[in-house]
């Protein structure tokens, strides 16, 4: 989600989350919006979501130069270190899906989220773990990895890093629900000792598939 959905479980009462994808540039996203929070100007966040979308190399842009002085030094660096790739993919940063004014203020007014970034891959991600959680959440991964055995595999694994009651959300995209929902159906049977599935269904948005721990 470019770090969308980290600023979203912050707003509501989330106090740390911690955040994963194989590409550095997810980072780079999350911590460009928590530097305009921090900034506190709207309207130069909503620039920023303009600019990009029409200059995804972004390190020549007025918005990633105001915002620089006030980012993660390890997030500039990745910006300078790959400008001549596209940080974004072109006009992919949908103003619908932005912080509307009131979200962006309360978040300015909270204290910083307590967060973290982990670049891996889905494979390798329960090996990087080192503590539980109460939620875990993936958005429009499993698209990527369409094998039975490895979604239950990877749910298995997840297992331990799992707090009692907690929930693993799995998020499709509507396009891929029909393989997607046969798959969970497989996963229900297969892990019916230690959790409840339900799947969500809503086909003007999303999926999910939620993995509840007994």
């Amino acid at each position: 989600g470019s770090g969308d959905h980290p600023l979203l479980f912050a707003l509501n009462g989330a106090k740390s989350v911690d955040t994963f994808d194989i590409s550095c540039f997810a980072y780079v996203m999350l911590a460009l919006k928590n530097a305009a929070i921090r900034n506190g100007v709207y309207d130069l966040y909503l620039n920023m979501l303009r600019e990009f979308n029409q200059q995804p190399k972004i390190a020549q842009t007025s918005s990633y130069k105001q915002l620089a002085p006030y980012c993660d030094p390890k997030a500039v660096r990745a910006v300078h270190n790959n400008a001549d790739y596209d940080i974004v993919r072109p006009n992919s940063l949908v103003h619908g899906n932005a912080l509307t004014a009131d979200e962006f203020a309360k978040l300015s007014q909270k204290e910083p989220l307590p967060s973290s970034f982990v670049q891996t891959d889905l494979a390798d991600l329960p090996k990087k773990l080192d503590k539980s959680y109460d939620q875990m959440y993936f958005s429009n991964i499993l698209e990527y990895n369409p094998d039975t055995d490895r979604t239950i595999d990877l749910v298995r694994d997840l297992k331990p890093f799992v707090n009692k009651n907690g929930t693993i959300m799995l998020q499709v995209s509507v396009y891929f629900i029909g393989e997607e929902y046969k798959r969970f159906e497989q996963l229900r049977r297969a892990i019916a000792d230690w959790a409840r599935v339900d799947v969500v269904r809503n086909r003007r948005i999303q999926d999910m598939c939620l993995v509840h721990v007994k």
